[in-house]
Parts: C-alpha cells; structure tokens; sequence
C-alpha cells in the first residue's frame, strides 16, 4: 500500500475505497483479491477477469460528466498502451470497415473496450480458456471465425501477439455478439456463381430450398474467396470444432466433400478437412433455418460406450434434421440451456427447464415409446410457440385453474358479452353464488380493469366466492374494454379463505400481462392445453 500510494499519488485511504470497489466487481465472478508482497493480483478465470474489467470501465465512465466516450478516451491514457488503441481503432474503422460500417455506435463502442482489454491481456501472455458449451451453440459463432482468424493473423503482426485457438473462438463469440456478420459488399461475378452453385447442389442433395436465405448466400460470398486464397496458398486454419462436426454431422460432411468438389476443379486446388467444415457451418445453420430443427442432449453417467448405445437408437426414430448430442451430467448442470428442446437421460438430471425423457442404458423399445411420445407432445408443440412464451411460469395461477378454465379464440362482441360468458361458466361449475356477475359489473363500473398491453382482469367480491377459480378467455377480435382494445381476459374468482394468495397471483398476473408482446403470443395460442402448460413452474411438470 505504501509502494501504490507513493507511486500514484494517493492516500491510503482512496486505495482502501479502491480495493473495495474492485472487491465489489469481482465479487459476481468469483474473483479473489490476493494480496501479497509482490503486489496485489487477481486470481480466477480469465474470461471472468475480462468480463470484469469491461463492466468495472462500463460503470466508472458511465459516472463521468461529458459523456461515456470522451470518459473512455481519457481513461484509456493510463489503462491501455497507446499502440494497442491505436490499432485497435484503425481494425474497427478502417481496415474492417465493410463489416463494420453498418453497426450500431453502441456495438462498436461496446467492442472496442473489449478488444483493447482482451489485447492488453493477451500482451502480457493471459489466454482464454475453452469454452465448454454445446456444439450446436457453438457452431453458432463459428459463423464468424473467418472473420476472427484474420483480424487475429493481422493484429498479431502489427503488435507482436501470439494467439491460440482458444483466443480465436473468443474472438468469433465477440464479433457474433456485436454484429458484425459476413457481408461481402464488392461483386466478383465468378464468386457469385461459385456460390450459387454450390447452393443448387446442396439442394439438389438434401431436397431443401435454400435459395431465398439471403445470410447463407452473402456469408459464402464472403468465405469462400479467401478460403480458395488460402488453398492455393497452402495455408492451413484449423478448425476447433471439427472432430466434434464429423462426428455430430457425419452424412452432411461426406456430401460438402461432393458439393465443394466443384471448388477443386474450377479453381485447381485441393481441399482438407478443416475448410469442408467451416462452409458445412453455413449450410447446417441455414438448414436449421427452413427445418426448425430441434437439439437433443443424450445424458448418460456409465461411459461414452452406453451413451453411443442410446444415441445410435435415438437417431433412427427422430429426424435427421434433429442435433442429437452426447453430454455429461456435469455439463448439463453447468451449460446453457436457452437452445435445448429435449433432454435424454439415464439418471435424475436434476430441475431443469427442458423437457426430459428417463430412460435405461440400454434403451429398450419401451423407452424409444416413451421418448417419440414426449417428443410429439411436448417437444413439437414448445418450439412452435413464440421466444417470449418458453420461459413464463407462474405457479399460483396454473394452481387455481386449468385447461378447461382457459376458452381460446372466443368471438364476442363487447366487454359485456365476455363477463357474462366467463361469469356463466363460474355459476355453472358452482364455483361462485348469486350476486357474483353483478358484483363484477359494479367493479367495473368502478373504473375499467384494462391494461394498455390489451389485457383485462376483472374480479369481484371474494365473499361470493366459493371455490378459488382463474378462468381464461382470449378473443379472435379484440373489443373495447374502457378505452383500449382487449384481447386476453383473465378473471380472478378468489374466495375469503384463499385471500393469502391473492397478492402472489395478481403479480403473476400482471407480469404475465404488462407487456404487449407477451399478451399478442398469449393470444396466438389456440391449444388450451398448451397455454395451460405455459403457467406450470419449470423443471417440474415438464420432466416426463
């Protein structure tokens, strides 16, 4: 302390508040602060260390009167080598200016700060490690590594870095997460019919139109002319994921070595492994696009042997489009599950947000029943429904009613002719007593229980309730309901005995109903099964 106070100038005081803030930011990535009489060092994973030193810039000079970016400018002075901002700066705006031209000024500033820190790190020999994650999220980002590789190969020269592979992937997520894409801006007319035939053959091969994917296109357009480049240069790129495709995508990657047979050919060079599968990406992506192909994990503790076994059946019953991938159970509790539609699993996976089919090690036909079953009910009719609708949940409510509580599609023509229908149902069932649908309407005399998102909850009195009842009703034509349109109604018969659970259901509720978005998808859900399904706490009922 003593040595840091004398050297910048500071009281031991302003270091002490220093160190705490630096605690503050690490504490969320699990960073220790190790002091010793070498110095101060942070110790932990070097992704978590970068990622902490952007949001730990991202909040100091976001507190800097004259705006974030002269901040950051003034910043940089003592945290970056001027070489490296210098470089750094000339990539992003110059020499990778066709990529980058029609980012947004956020996205740019956002990469910056993460190159310079990623670069400075890299200078003092820090390298990332491997991302473990599943392959068909990876492949994701492989999108960009083209790209990666020789922003890599070019900063590397100009400031004397080493990067491994993994700082490439790093790289490709980087330039994928900030939007910087593939988009080839000058016209080579042998290019463009290279990839256009290489497309029609693809077609002709796999009987799927990828003729109006304009990403597939301009993303080839963009690779395979410094692919050639390389090849008749004999410049090798190695390709991180490639045991890993050839395994996953065994037949796609026999028939790339047919489809890129032309490049050969035409362009008299010789084609390795490693680039078949980068164009494979492309293709893989794209066909996931126009198929709506689903991910499927295969979960099983006693080996790769009995893992293997399950996946080699599992393949023979579920379409081919379908990513069917081998997992430990330690990856599946760790990774993201944002992109699996099914887990397969010999062993309790634990709660998690997926549907997930038990079966035996050595899958039996029963098991393969079972598997088709849920795939069918639940798989299928999941990855129709809209983004915003996968991750809803909400307990209380799919507590107090269900799916012959929820009326899709209902055709009224006025806020009158919906109560009497949802009131009707209640006094039908019994659920409430006399004075219930006269209730309702005085509260709305009150003031109308419309939302701007185009949802109504309207209630009454729980003394005239009986049993604790949500019903649901959504509408083919909205109406008027005050002074917005209403699309979704969902009336809360809550009796005095249950008034505990009131508050929790009305902010579900109003979570569920705040944002339009969600409340026009709630709307398109015509299977009252399935829009049951949507309010039933995750991990939990969709576990089969």
């Amino acid at each position: 302390m003593e040595q840091l106070s004398s050297r910048f100038l500071v009281s031991k005081t302003s270091l002490y508040k220093d160190l705490d803030w630096i605690r503050h930011l690490n504490a969320e990535e699990k960073i220790e602060l190790q002091s010793a009489a070498e110095g101060i060092q942070c110790l932990g994973e070097e992704r978590s260390i970068q990622k902490t030193l952007f949001f730990g810039i991202m909040e100091e000079t976001g507190r800097k009167a004259g705006g974030r970016w002269l901040a950051i400018r003034n910043l940089e002075r003592t945290m970056f080598d001027e070489d490296i901002c210098q470089v750094v700066d000339r990539t992003l705006t110059e020499d990778y200016a066709d990529l980058t031209e029609g980012v947004s000024e956020y996205y740019l500033y956002s990469l910056r700060i993460i190159l310079l820190i990623f670069l400075s790190r890299l200078r003092r020999h820090h390298h990332m490690e491997k991302d473990e994650d599943f392959l068909f999220n990876t492949i994701r980002y492989m999108e960009t590594f083209d790209v990666a590789n020789s922003m890599a190969e070019r900063l590397g020269k100009e400031l004397n870095l080493s990067f491994e592979t993994d700082d490439v992937e790093y790289m490709s997520r980087q330039l994928f997460a900030h939007r910087i894409t593939t988009q080839y801006r000058r016209t080579d007319p042998d290019h463009t019919r290279l990839v256009m035939r290489l497309i029609r053959r693809l077609e002709e091969v796999e009987k799927v139109d990828l003729s109006g994917d304009s990403q597939l296109f301009q993303s080839l357009l963009y690779h395979l002319p410094a692919m050639i480049l390389r090849l008749r240069k004999n410049i090798l790129v190695e390709n991180p994921l490639l045991e890993e495709i050839q395994k996953q995508y065994s037949e796609l990657f026999r028939i790339m070595w047919y489809v890129l047979s032309v490049v050969e050919s035409e362009y008299g060079v010789k084609l390795n492994d490693h680039e078949v599968s980068f164009v494979l990406i492309y293709f893989q992506l794209a066909m996931d696009r126009v198929s709506k192909a689903r991910n499927i994990l295969v979960i099983c503790p006693y080996g790769i042997s009995s893992s293997q076994l399950i996946l080699s059946r599992i393949k023979q019953f579920l379409p081919a489009r379908d990513t069917i991938e081998a997992a430990s159970l330690q990856k599946l509790q760790t990774g993201t599950l944002d992109n699996v539609d099914l887990v397969i699993t010999s062993v309790d996976p634990g709660p998690i947000d997926v549907p997930c089919v038990r079966v035996s090690p050595l899958i039996t036909d029963e098991d393969l029943v079972h598997v088709l079953n849920v795939y069918t009910s639940a798989v299928l009719a999941s990855r129709q429904l809209p983004t915003t609708l996968k991750k809803l949940s909400a307990p209380v409510l799919a507590s107090l009613t269900k799916p012959e509580w929820i009326f899709t599609e209902k055709e009224c023509a006025s806020r009158k002719e919906c109560l009497d229908c949802l009131c009707a149902k209640l006094e039908e069932k019994k659920c409430v007593i006399k004075g219930y649908r006269e209730s309702v309407f005085s509260r709305e005399e009150m003031g109308a229980t419309s939302l701007d998102s185009g949802a109504a909850l309207p209630h009454a009195d729980p003394d005239l309730v009986t049993t604790s009842t949500v019903a649901v009703m959504t509408l083919k034509k909205p109406v008027r309901w005050g002074d917005v349109q209403v699309s979704l109604v969902i009336m809360a018969a809550i009796s005095q005995r249950d008034a505990g659970l009131f508050h929790n259901l009305i902010m579900e509720i109003y979570t569920l109903i705040s944002d339009r978005k969600v409340v026009d998808d709630l709307v398109s859900v015509s299977d009252p099964s399935v829009f049951y399904q949507l309010f039933t706490p995750k991990g939990e009922s969709n576990v089969f």
